[in-house]
């Protein structure tokens, strides 16, 4: 959320004031994971809202029992969404590494999709989000993770039901993107032919 972002554009700017800009670019997903983790272990890991819940009134409590969710589950989607990210930036950092020694004949797919894994990510979180606007319980993989949901406790009319426009739009676009990149893949195979 924006509370959060602010968080980290805060950090990195308190620290590039001690530290070489370059340095601190080779750490960004490090600093953007312990200020995501400070951010929601404050909030969620000490059982209060954040700024925006607050705002929406919105809580936390468990799938399993609809009570206030659990000290363990809340630590669970606070290190989660901290370490989600930053696990998937090594990994893919790792696979670019791994592509580069491989042969382009054998590994063509490898080669193809690396450079693309942050849109698949991105992709990802998209669809968990078009799958929510259309009526799913979980709006955070995090959340998904620990078996956690947001309930509302206000009187406005049940987001779900206005959301689906969105979500649909979400769908579509997803679709067409999905469509343009297996158009892409396929025309690079035939040229490598």
């Amino acid at each position: 959320g924006f509370y959060c972002e602010e968080l980290v554009r805060e950090a990195r700017h308190a620290l590039s004031l001690f530290v070489d800009g370059r340095y601190l670019a080779a750490y960004d997903d490090e600093i953007q994971a312990l200020s995501t983790f400070a951010y929601f272990g404050l909030s969620l890991g000490r059982g209060v809202q954040t700024p925006g819940e607050e705002y929406c009134e919105l809580s936390r409590i468990s799938v399993h029992d609809s009570l206030p969710a659990p000290a363990l589950r809340r630590w669970i989607s606070v290190t989660a969404r901290a370490l989600l990210p930053l696990l998937f930036s090594k990994a893919s950092r790792s696979l670019l590494a791994f592509s580069r020694q491989c042969d382009d004949v054998q590994f063509w797919a490898l080669h193809a999709l690396v450079p693309r894994l942050h849109e698949l990510r991105e992709a990802v979180e998209a669809l968990h989000l078009a799958v929510f606007c259309l009526g799913a319980k979980y709006h955070r993989m995090a959340d998904r993770l620990a078996g956690l949901v947001q309930v509302r406790h206000s009187a406005s009319p049940k987001p779900q039901s206005l959301y689906r426009p969105v979500g649909l739009l979400l769908l579509a676009q997803l679709l067409l993107a999905l469509a343009s990149c297996v158009l892409r893949l396929h025309k690079t195979r035939q040229a490598q032919r």
